[in-house]
Order: structure tokens, then sequence, then C-alpha cells
């Protein structure tokens, strides 16, 4: 039996592609079928080998359902009813389920997107890894750009940098000197404009990417993610971006999230939430 997601890497970024793939492992490790993806960015960090070419299917199937709360293992067990009929399944779909019914696979989820050794040497030769492994790093991520042309979706948002900057004030202001502020964004001169300006001391990727060799603009986006998985405490988007990174970091016990409906971040719990927050109140995507 085999499973396909013939648009893996091209049916959302990075952070989408994180849920998408480990549902393909979810149903290699519950039915031993062979899984197929075209060529993705998890490839070249992870310790995740290239499959052989996708096969022709004769059936495909869109998991993606909004007005249902599913779960993970839903899901597998019908993707298990398609399988038995269909020796060769398309699946597509986002498979972001409340992480709370991912908990039981928390450790298959940290053992497939571990680091390789490559990528991990390069972040060795940044500086990155000494920085955040000697200092306490508050990492903020500031999703803007994409997110602003969507006002009214139900699923995006994007809260006003200005309430960063506020929140942030309020956790120096409460918490010991020596706290380092590394800001991820994909408008980072926008962003560090703002945190200059409330005279926030910061660093970003662009500290480290030049010693970096052939650095491209997907290590600019793995080094955010690399730093969100290992900071000391986390501010994150309303994004599946940081909120994997926020499932992969066992170092910090401090993890805020913009509410949708004020001005405020509020605690959450990486393995115990919606992975993103909606205006209707239903957390799946």
């Amino acid at each position: 039996m085999i499973v396909q997601f013939p648009s893996l890497g091209s049916n959302g970024g990075f952070g989408n592609q994180i849920f998408q793939y480990f549902f393909l492992i979810a149903a290699k490790r519950r039915f031993g079928a062979e899984i197929r993806t075209p060529i993705w960015i998890g490839e070249r960090y992870f310790d995740i080998s290239p499959t052989i070419q996708l096969e022709h299917s004769a059936f495909s199937h869109n998991f993606y359902d909004p007005e249902r709360n599913r779960s993970l293992n839903a899901d597998i067990e019908t993707l298990g009813t398609f399988l038995s009929e269909h020796h060769v399944v398309d699946v597509t779909g986002f498979f972001q389920y409340h992480t709370s019914h991912m908990n039981s696979n928390r450790e298959m989820f940290n053992q497939v997107y571990g680091f390789n050794s490559n990528f991990e040497y390069r972040i060795a030769c940044s500086g990155l890894k000494t920085t955040f492994d000697n200092e306490f790093v508050l990492a903020v991520h500031i999703r803007q750009a994409d997110y602003l042309n969507y006002r009214n979706h139900p699923f995006i948002f994007a809260p006003d940098v200005d309430d960063y900057v506020s929140s942030i004030i309020r956790i120096l202001d409460s918490s010991p000197r020596g706290v380092r502020i590394y800001l991820c964004s994909d408008e980072l001169a926008l962003v560090g404009y703002k945190f200059t300006q409330a005279r926030i001391p910061f660093i970003t990727r662009l500290d480290f990417l030049a010693n970096i060799p052939s650095v491209d603009d997907c290590d600019a986006t793995l080094v955010d993610f690399y730093a969100m998985s290992r900071a000391s405490a986390l501010v994150i988007s309303n994004s599946s971006f940081s909120m994997s990174a926020a499932m992969l970091n066992g170092r910090s016990t401090i993890f805020l999230r913009p509410s949708i409906h004020d001005h405020q971040f509020v605690p959450f719990s990486p393995w115990n939430s919606p992975v993103l927050l909606s205006r209707t109140g239903r957390y799946e995507f």
C-alpha cells in the first residue's frame, strides 16, 4: 500500500509542511504503508530521505474540513478504510489538529524533526547555538507580510507590531536583567525599526547568517525556526511556522501567543493547544 502527498511543498509554507508530512509518517507507522512525496524543504534540514517517484493514483482524498473537530487518529483510521480499497491513495489537507490529539506521538514528532548533522554544523558555525546555549534568549515571531492581505480570514490575523512591543516591554520590566531578544519576522526592517524606536535591544538572523557558508533564503527561514525551537522563552504569531517550532522546543517554560479578540498575549501549552486560533472558535485547519 502506498500513501502519496503530491502537493507537499506547494500547498502551504514550511509550517504547513511540517504537519502535512507528519500525517504521512503516522500513516506509515500505523499501516506500514510506503509514503511518497515530491522533493520538499524538509529533506534538506532533517534526516528525511527523498522518496521514489510518485505513482498514478485513481483515488485521492482531501482531508481539509474546518467544520469538524478532527483528530489525527480519526483521520488515520479514515485513511485505513481507503487503503483497504485502493493500493495507492493520494492525500491532501493541512492536518493541523488540536495538539492534544497528537500528544501520544510527541516522541515521534521530535525524532522526525531533529535537524540533520549538516544543518547542525552550519548552525554551530554561525554562533547561534553558542548564544542560545549560554544566554537566556526570548525569541519573538512577528508574522506580517502575507498575513496583512487576509484581514477577515477566520484563521489568519496579524496583531499590530506595537502590540508586540508593548508586550515585550512588560516582560522585560518583570524579568531579571540579561534577557536577549531574538526577532523573527518576514518584515524584519519594519519590526526592527519599531523595536529600535522603543529602545529594546535585539538580535536577528542577520547577526549569524554571514558566518554560514553559501547561505540562501531557505537557510534564513530555518535559522529562525531553529532559534524558536531552542529559545529560553517564546512569543509566537498565529502561525503554524512558530507553533511547530514551539512544539519542538523542550527548553522553554514560557510560551505566549496573541489573543484574537484583544491586544494581549496569553500563555499556551504547545502540546495542548490549537495550532491556529480561529475567529469562529473552531480550531481545525
